[in-house]
């Protein structure tokens, strides 16, 4: 039974909504909190959908406090999400953040659980992840470990990470390029992949508000916690800001973790070798190896060669 509190963001999408609160239901956390945005105007089908997705989060039958933040008006996914964060720490010090198509393992919450309470006062960790994309468990030895990747498709954080990031100011998107140049070890084709997200965010009346998260907490030095094995696994072939239905970034494996009783002894920081093989990992996701695309490798290549 996981112990942190959970916030569940939800919209529009009753049957991604289903699969994610059935892992739900076999936590149990003690704490719920269930954020919904509201129809979007002039949008009949949204009426109906909004409502087939709430009746869905209505089945919850084990003890759980619940609070509900149902929105009669659509704010839009970046400003809903800033909003329900806020909302869920205006009551809570810290917890886990799952969005509706971000299916997790069940053992998550207890991942998140453990780390939530042993890094509460850590102010060098951002987050903890759920997400790692890889395709196989990359240790043996260790179950977590520390660096420089902080995915949001199901996390857990503090209030005092979230508190301290200004949501609504626009990303400096060469200061962040140098930055991210830096942290990923000039790594041009995983930088170069975030870089591109920044700026088609440039063109929205807000940033993406996980960039911001991300952006704000790498400039300020700090690391995010990712499991050895996959515990997320993005289900949504459509979305706001991600709407690549082939992409295989989504729909990857999960698998569950052990969390035995000196579980939140087996983490530690990421080595270079394992910093690069995640890296290395996540380019050949976005970009599946083809003639087309090895040659924009070793464009990529040769520029961050001289950019060096």
């Amino acid at each position: 039974m996981a112990n942190a509190p959970v916030l569940l963001l939800i919209f529009n999408r009753p049957d991604y909504t289903r699969q994610v609160f059935e892992s739900i239901k076999k936590a149990q956390p003690a704490r719920l909190y269930i954020a919904a945005d509201g129809p979007r105007k002039g949008n009949e089908q949204d009426i109906q959908l909004c409502a087939e997705t709430k009746a869905v989060v209505e089945q919850i039958e084990w003890p759980c406090e619940v609070k509900r933040l149902y929105r009669k008006e659509n704010l839009s996914c970046d400003f809903a999400i800033i909003d329900a964060v806020n909302w869920f720490f205006s009551f809570e010090e810290y917890g886990i953040i799952i969005e509706d198509d971000c299916k997790p393992a069940v053992s998550f919450f207890e991942f998140c659980t453990v780390l939530l309470d042993k890094y509460r006062n850590d102010e060098n960790i951002a987050m903890i992840s759920g997400t790692s994309f890889l395709n196989n468990r990359i240790s043996e030895k260790y179950n977590f470990f520390k660096g420089d990747f902080m995915y949001t498709w199901g996390f857990a954080t503090w209030k005092r990470v979230w508190k301290d990031i200004d949501f609504y100011k626009k990303i400096d998107i060469p200061a962040a390029e140098k930055s991210l140049m830096q942290r990923y070890d000039h790594n041009r084709l995983y930088v170069e992949y975030h870089i591109q997200i920044l700026r088609n965010a440039e063109k929205e009346p807000i940033v993406y508000w996980d960039y911001s998260f991300f952006i704000h907490n790498l400039q300020k030095g700090m690391v995010g916690i990712i499991p050895t094995v996959n515990l997320i696994s993005n289900i949504g072939n459509s979305g706001t800001h991600f709407s690549d239905s082939k992409s295989l970034l989504l729909n990857t494996v999960i698998q569950e973790i052990y969390i035995g009783a000196d579980f939140s002894e087996t983490g530690i920081t990421l080595s270079k070798s394992q910093k690069k093989k995640i890296m290395k990992t996540i380019v050949q996701k976005i970009y599946p190896v083809g003639f087309r695309n090895r040659m924009y490798f070793l464009k990529q290549r040769i520029l961050g060669f001289f950019k060096k």
